[in-house]
């Protein structure tokens, strides 16, 4: 399956809606870079429509969120599978990440929408 990676700012705040397999290569890479285009406060990484993630993929997060930290930008996943839920807490990743989802973010939602009309 193709990946995709869609960008929007709202309030300031840079969110990267991304669809399909997060795994080596292309798409990994695709994911940081996607992050470093952008300045803002915040980085929002929504992963709603990811639907498989490997060890390449889990590095881009990280690398991502290296990225941000050195730049004074938070990151925050939004809406991670069960399966990448579990995963950041195999590998202790849960704690370098801030994690919500969509209910957490209404503002988010409704600011997307917004924008979207």
């Amino acid at each position: 399956m193709l990946f995709r990676i869609e960008s929007e700012n709202i309030s300031g705040a840079i969110i990267l809606r991304c669809n399909g397999a997060l795994v080596h290569g292309e798409r990994s890479t695709m994911l940081l870079h996607a992050g470093e285009k952008h300045s803002a406060h915040q980085l929002v990484v929504d992963l709603t429509g990811v639907n498989a993630v490997d060890a390449s993929g889990l590095g881009a997060l990280v690398g991502l969120e290296k990225w941000a930290r050195n730049t004074g930008m938070r990151v925050r996943l939004l809406n991670p599978s069960k399966y990448l839920r579990e995963l950041l807490q195999l590998t202790k990743l849960e704690r370098v990440f801030e994690i919500a989802f969509a209910e957490q973010q209404p503002a988010l939602k409704t600011a997307g929408a917004a924008n979207a009309a």
